[in-house]
């Protein structure tokens, strides 16, 4: 997007699990959206980040899709071939777009309308996925308190080296 810079903005940013970032300094611009049809339009602000999420698949194969289409509902990325995110709607200005329709799905997910088109919210059910989310847990856990220098130290891993065990004991019996 090569729209220009309003301002800037200084944020310390709060993350899910109490996280929060240093200061960092965020250029503002002034955005215009429009439904993919074009009959709509909306211009509001946004700050720039190089990458505003990773990992967010797009509306997974199930039988939600089936129903949403039988509803009238047409969702715009339920592809693999989907963009990366761009713009990120904040709460301040979903709420400016909801149109009030909303279909509520046999499997919890609740599809919304907005002026851009429609959205899907809630958990998509999906066959059990616990070790994965355990374990992305644990790796985030345990890299966050680690410093990056560490993670290449084997004895910080819980790896020992075994000349240094013969070391020791050599080192004990000459010592004895």
């Amino acid at each position: 997007m090569k729209y220009p810079v309003g301002r800037q903005e200084t944020i310390k940013h709060s993350l899910f699990g109490g996280v929060s970032t240093k200061e960092c300094k965020h250029n503002c611009y002034r955005i215009k959206l429009k439904q993919l049809n074009g009959n709509f339009t909306c211009n509001f602000e946004v700050l720039d980040q190089a990458i505003i999420c990773e990992n967010v698949l797009p509306v997974s194969e199930g039988p939600w899709l089936d129903e949403l289409k039988g509803l009238g509902v047409i969702l715009t990325d339920t592809n693999v071939s989907s963009e990366p995110i761009q713009v990120l709607i904040g709460a301040d200005i979903m709420l400016k777009l909801l149109t009030g329709k909303r279909k509520l799905l046999s499997s919890g997910l609740v599809a919304v309308e907005t002026h851009l088109g429609w959205t899907l919210m809630g958990k998509v059910p999906q066959v059990s996925t616990e070790r994965v989310n355990l374990a992305m847990t644990v790796t985030s856990l345990f890299v966050k308190e680690a410093e990056i220098a560490d993670l290449w130290r084997l004895d910080v891993l819980g790896i020992k080296d075994p000349m240094e065990k013969k070391s020791k004991q050599e080192r004990d019996l000459y010592l004895s």
